[in-house]
Order: C-alpha cells, then sequence, then structure tokens
C-alpha cells in the first residue's frame, strides 16, 4: 500500500526488489496521483493500482503481472518450486539436495563462493518445506558486533545491560517452528560459538540477564564461503560446533562450476531488468554471449545479475543492444593485466604450496588496493568476497591499506 499508518509504501520498494528481485511488487492506493506512480515505478514498482478499480480491472492486471511472459529468445529451464535457474549437473545436484532437506528439522550447513545465492537456497529450503508457513530470519554474523549479536540472536531481559529498556525475543525465540538462517557463520565470535553449540545440543535458549531456559524448536541453516575445516586447525572454529551444524551439507557451485548456466541466468536477468525499466533490448548476440560465458565472474551471481542490470540502464534506447563495455567496464583491460600477471607468476614456482598461497594472497591484494586506491568495497566486489573477509585478509598479510588512499 502506498500509505501504511504514518509511513510511506514506497521507501520500502528499494529493499524489496534488493532481496527479491524476480518478484513483481505492485503498489495500491485509493488516494495515488500520476506523480506517485511514476515515483514508484521508478523505485522499482511493476504496477500501481487505484482501489477504486472495478474488481474485475483490478484481476486482469494482476493476471498480466503473475502469469509468466514467454519469450522465444529468453526461455530456460528454472525450478518453479525455487526460483533457481539453470540446467548444468551441478545445478540438478544442488535441487535434490534442496527437495531431500526441505522438510527436515536436522541444521544444514550451506557452503559456497561469495555472490553464489546461499541465501536463495535457505529460502528454497524454507519456503519449499513444510515451515513455509513460518518465520524466516536471517542474520549476518559477520555484520554484528559481538555484543549486539547474542542480544539478536538469543533475546534480552529488562535492565540487563545498559539501553535495555524492556524485555526483547531473540531470533531463536521468534523463529520457534520456522528456520534461522545464519550467514558467514565462520565470522561468529568464539563465545558465541559455545552458545550456539549448546543450543543445537539442549534445544534451548537462555536470554541475557534470565536465569531461566526456553525451549525453542528453531531449523538452524548456516551458510559460509570460507574452509572451515582450515578455521578448525588454526583454533578459530571449534569442532564439536562444525560437527553439529554440518548434520546436511549443500555445496553450490560457482558459476566456474556450472558455465553452461551462464547464457540462461543472462537471459533470465534481462528479462528481469527489462520489465522493470520498461525496455525492450535486442537479443543478446553470439559474440557477447561467447565473451560473457567465458568470463571467469569472480562475484558469481551476484555479478552476473549487477552486470545485466548496469548493462539494460545503459542502453538508453528501446531496442539497443547489449554492450560487453556497459556490462563489464574495464574487462580487456582486466584481461591483459591479468595475462602480464600470469607471465610474471614464476616467482611463485618452487616454493611449498602454503608459501605460494600466501605470496599470491599479498600481490593479488595489494594490486587491488592499488588499483581501487584503497577502497575495500571496491575491493569486496572485484574480488566476490565480503568487506570483513577484505579486512581478515589484510590484517593477516599485515598490509597498512589506509597508505593507498592517497
Amino acid at each position: 500500500d502506498l500509505f501504511i499508518g504514518e509511513e510511506n509504501g514506497v521507501d520500502a520498494l528499494p529493499f524489496l526488489v534488493r532481496q527479491c528481485p524476480t518478484a513483481r511488487v505492485i503498489m495500491m492506493s485509493s488516494s495515488g496521483t500520476i506523480e506517485w506512480a511514476v515515483n514508484a515505478m521508478n523505485h522499482g514498482a511493476a504496477d500501481f493500482l487505484c482501489k477504486t478499480k472495478e474488481p474485475k480491472d483490478l484481476l486482469e492486471m494482476l493476471k498480466k503481472q503473475i502469469q509468466p511472459k514467454q519469450d522465444p529468445d529468453s526461455s530456460h529451464p528454472i525450478s518453479q518450486d525455487f526460483g533457481i535457474v539453470g540446467d548444468s549437473k551441478a545445478t540438478r545436484e544442488m535441487v535434490e539436495s534442496i527437495e531431500q532437506f526441505k522438510n527436515v528439522s536436522s541444521t544444514v550447513l550451506i557452503q559456497g563462493e561469495s555472490g553464489t545465492g546461499k541465501e536463495l537456497i535457505a529460502r528454497a529450503m524454507h519456503y519449499g518445506g513444510n515451515r513455509k508457513d513460518q518465520i524466516f530470519e536471517a542474520v549476518n554474523c559477520g555484520a554484528i558486533p559481538a555484543e549486539l549479536l547474542e542480544s539478536e540472536l538469543f533475546g534480552h531481559r529488562k535492565g540487563s545491560f545498559t539501553g535495555a529498556v524492556s524485555d526483547r525475543k531473540g531470533l531463536f525465540e521468534v523463529c520457534t517452528d520456522g528456520t534461522l538462517f545464519l550467514d558467514e557463520i565462520g565470522e561468529l565470535p568464539a563465545a558465541l560459538q559455545v552458545k550456539l553449540l549448546r543450543v543445537l545440543q539442549e534445544g534451548e535458549i537462555m536470554p541475557l540477564g534470565s536465569s531461566r531456559t526456553l525451549k525453542v524448536n528453531t531449523r538452524v541453516v548456516a551458510a559460509t564461503n570460507r574452509d572451515l575445516v582450515k578455521d578448525i586447525k588454526e583454533k578459530t572454529f571449534r569442532e564439536d560446533l562444525y560437527y553439529r551444524l554440518a548434520v546436511l551439507r549443500v555445496k553450490v557451485p560457482s558459476l566456474r562450476e556450472r558455465s553452461e548456466d551462464i547464457p540462461l541466468l543472462l537471459n533470465h536477468f534481462k528479462q528481469v531488468f527489462e520489465e522493470r525499466f520498461g525496455k525492450k533490448l535486442a537479443p543478446i548476440s553470439s559474440e557477447l554471449m561467447a565473451r560473457l560465458t567465458a568470463y571467469s565472474w569472480p562475484g558469481n551471481v551476484r555479478e552476473l545479475q549487477n552486470s545485466m542490470e548496469r548493462g539494460v540502464v545503459m542502453a538508453a534506447r528501446n531496442g539497443d543492444s547489449l554492450e560487453l563495455e556497459s556490462m563489464l567496464p574495464g574487462l580487456d583491460d582486466n584481461e591483459s593485466q591479468t595475462q602480464t600477471e600470469n607471465g610474471d607468476s614464476s616467482e611463485f614456482y618452487g616454493k611449498p604450496l602454503s608459501d605460494a598461497k600466501k605470496g599470491f594472497e599479498r600481490a593479488y591484494l595489494e594490486h587491488l588496493l592499488e588499483s581501487t586506491r584503497g577502497n575495500i568495497s571496491e575491493m569486496a566486489r572485484i574480488s566476490g568476497r565480503y568487506r570483513a573477509d577484505i579486512y581478515r585478509l589484510l590484517s593477516k598479510y599485515g598490509v597498512e591499506w589506509e597508505e593507498f588512499r592517497t
């Protein structure tokens, strides 16, 4: 709705289309003007409906939005249950795992590189299973300070700490009978690893400031792009917690591992953004498709989606064609730079693999720092990693990144 109490529904549109880019968001109001409609469409709404219309008219408009549009140039297999685009062996195996795990209460560990769509898999298991009518919540364990994360997960009682002016339920209690998605579980602080282990073992929580435990029936789905086995060896992640989390595992393949899905994804996102921005572009040329399919996509599906959005936006007139320079600016420069670096890679040969990897990682970080002038957000985008990962690696190798910002 355009007006939700004292709030403006248009303000929610950027969040909604970012969370679920394939969804069609329809705004509705009894007092909307043309200006409101245009504003809503500019923020990502698929349509703007007026409450004063006849029900049959509303029904026809809704049918038009809900029914899939057939485009012979962009037809592709999609798992209708999960919204996962792809027809490769790796994708089919992943979908089979989702089907197998969606109705069980066991914990699930989703592993895959950054940008592969791990949260999409978690949502697919929840909304495709017998908990679909219950609450699904997601929390990034690396994005919230430890002292706040504990309260976020387990809740607190009034007066348990400064600022706790009332009781608050934690996500485990909120999601009981539902699903709690713990993204970036490898970033969970050591103290909270112990408390999470107890929840998984006993099925109960103790809010901050409380002396009583609460029973919960929350299914936990965790995800990480880290090598937790390596973290266990380095004593940064608990081995007993790992085995509690990894009762069931789902491996989300990178785009390099399912390159045959790239044309399907490109056509899919092309159609999504054409509809969002009201454009109709020419089909992707065979030459462009070949270049995009051959590209490594270090940021995986997230990078591909963002590149297609940029390409559609940059195509200024209806009927324009997508251009490589718009979708992947600086690709040719990056390719030549990669060739140059590969030619100088002999410095890593003749060393133990662990030493060679460390040398390459440090050189890679310094190269990114130079090319982005110390812009951590841009480094994360290019490398397909989270900002927290970049800061961790810079600290690991003692690289003074602020020096590159001048």
